[in-house]
Formats: C-alpha cells, sequence, structure tokens
C-alpha cells in the first residue's frame, strides 16, 4: 500500500513504537468495571520548572536603576494550581545602598515580594522561597524580576555600571495542581490532548486494539502529523501501545468498529455508534481526569478519513 508523502516521517515514528510495543509484555486484563466506577479523582500533583527552562536560557543581570527582565509560564485548561513558590537564586552588587534599593518580585503586575541588598549579603550567592498566592495565576502568565538600585544619595549615573543584580536561570517554579475533568466535546479540541498554555515537550500515547496495519498507520501518521505541527517548538512524542491503554492521562485509540474493546466505554455508558467516519471524545476508562480521542471507522479507508476531518 502506497503512503503519502506528507507522512512518512510519522508513520515510521508509530511503527517505531510499535515495535518496542510488540516487545513489551502481553495485554493484562481489562479492569473490571465496578473498579473502574470506583477510581478515585488523580490527587495533586507537582511540578518544577527552571527559568531555563521556561524560556529564560541566559544568566539574567538586571542594570541600572530600574533594570527589569520577565519571565513566562503557563498553566493547563485541564488543572487548578492549589500553591506555587519560586525558588529564586540571586545576587547583588557590593555598591547598592540597601536603604534605597531591592528587587521586587512581581506576578501578573502584582507584587509577590521585595527582597532586601544590605550591605552584610552583597556579593554572595543567595537564596529565596517566595510563595505565590494561587489566586494571582491564570492561564497565561508573567514573574516580573526588577531591581530597584541606588549606588548614592546624590545625582547618580541611572547606567552606572555598579548597579546591577544577577538571577541565576536555575532558579526553580513549582507548581502544585490539581487536574479538573473537562466535557467530553470536540469543540474542545485541541484540549485536552494538546493545551498551548502547557510549555513542556507533548507525549501523547496512541493506542492500536489490534496491531495497526499500514492503511491504520496511514490513518495514525495524518493524526500525529497534527499534534506534532500543533506542539511546534516544544517537540513530541506519541508512545505506541497494542496492549492496552494507559493508566493515566489522555491517549489517541485508532481502530475499526470491530477491533474497538467495549470495555473503553466503561467509564461513559458505552461507545459510540460508528455508522462511518467517526471521531469522539470518551473519558479514559482508568482515569476519571483523562481523555481518549476515539478515531474510528467500519474500514481503513473510513479510519483516513475521520483522521482527515479531524
Amino acid at each position: 500500500m502506497r503512503i503519502r508523502p506528507a507522512f512518512p516521517a510519522c508513520v515510521l515514528t508509530l511503527l517505531a513504537g510499535l515495535a518496542h510495543a510488540q516487545a513489551q509484555a502481553p495485554a493484562a486484563p481489562a479492569a473490571p468495571t465496578e473498579a473502574i466506577a470506583d477510581a478515585a479523582p488523580a490527587p495533586s500533583s507537582s511540578r518544577s520548572s527552571t527559568l531555563r527552562e521556561l524560556g529564560m536560557d541566559y544568566e539574567i543581570t538586571l542594570r541600572g536603576i530600574q533594570g527589569s527582565a520577565g519571565v513566562p509560564f503557563g498553566v493547563r485548561t485541564d488543572e487548578i494550581v492549589d500553591a506555587a513558590t519560586l525558588h529564586l537564586k540571586y545576587s547583588y552588587s557590593p555598591a547598592l545602598l540597601p536603604e534605597l534599593s531591592h528587587i521586587k518580585v512581581s506576578v501578573n503586575g502584582v507584587t509577590v515580594a521585595s527582597l532586601p541588598t544590605d550591605g552584610a549579603n552583597a556579593g554572595k550567592a543567595l537564596s529565596s522561597d517566595i510563595a505565590i498566592d494561587p489566586r494571582l495565576v491564570s492561564d497565561y502568565n508573567q514573574v516580573n524580576l526588577q531591581l530597584i538600585g541606588h549606588y548614592t544619595r546624590d545625582c547618580e549615573d541611572p547606567d552606572h555600571t555598579s548597579l546591577w543584580a544577577n538571577i541565576d536561570a536555575d532558579s526553580t517554579l513549582s507548581l502544585t495542581t490539581t487536574p479538573v475533568a473537562l466535557a467530553n466535546d470536540l469543540a474542545l479540541l485541541p484540549l485536552p490532548f494538546f493545551d498551548t498554555h502547557d510549555t513542556r515537550k507533548l507525549e501523547l500515547p496512541f493506542y492500536f486494539p489490534q496491531r495497526p496495519d499500514l492503511d491504520t498507520l496511514q490513518a495514525a501518521g495524518i493524526v500525529s502529523s497534527w499534534f506534532g505541527t500543533l506542539a511546534g517548538y516544544r517537540g513530541a512524542a506519541f508512545p505506541v501501545s497494542t496492549s492496552g491503554l494507559p493508566a493515566t492521562g489522555n491517549a489517541v485509540v485508532i481502530a475499526t468498529a470491530a477491533a474497538l474493546p467495549p470495555e473503553l466505554g466503561a467509564a461513559s455508558g458505552g461507545l459510540p455508534a460508528v455508522h462511518g467516519p467517526t471521531v469522539a471524545v470518551q473519558p479514559n476508562p482508568g482515569d476519571p481526569n483523562g481523555k481518549l480521542l476515539l478515531v474510528l471507522g467500519r474500514n481503513a479507508e473510513e479510519l483516513r478519513q475521520a483522521a482527515t476531518a479531524l
């Protein structure tokens, strides 16, 4: 079967993942419906990112009487922030007058800390844990660091070389979040499978209930190409499984109606009827906050049509 030139890379990636999946242990039995129904909501989780990972891949020097730098960060649509902390590593010039100088830290325009510049610690490598009120955090956010610096009480040069503070790019921003289940609504796509607010590498598993042929892989290549394009600079990985769904999180399921396991519909009261090319969103039966993107058809041609429509 001939594969269109637009998709070879994605198909080869999926083939490599498929080969790895086939080398794994045989499929485990599906979880009983009762166990799925009793599954507890996912607990809160924590993650940390350095300022370097958030895009500031250089050492930051704040210069002048009001030198500043900003660091953006995002929060996924399917989670809320319970707690946030900035672990800031920094140093500052010995020439700064402590009573007139400080380092201001703000989030979305609201000041969350004012770090002193006392003479005893001037020139030293310092650190400070700054708690951020989670109510300040939205989908798109900006941490701003500003030096308010003065070296004399008299007339001064606002660009004097003694006015500086260094911010270590390995400072970290830690978030504790709780997942939020979104509606099973195609209108939300590409959410939650890809979220523009999430700057991390996209990792989206693909599940084939049975070993796919090349036609099915072509449909998968169409879908993975779309998500890979959306991911852009973040990069993307598409792990492949034929032995079972991921226990948690989101995944793409590509299958003909005849191969679709009925247990996939255990968390939503059943599977969608397949009378032609079909795209649907359903809960992950193992995770009340995870979603499955179902790309279905009665045959390989309808799978390609469903993937193209998506």
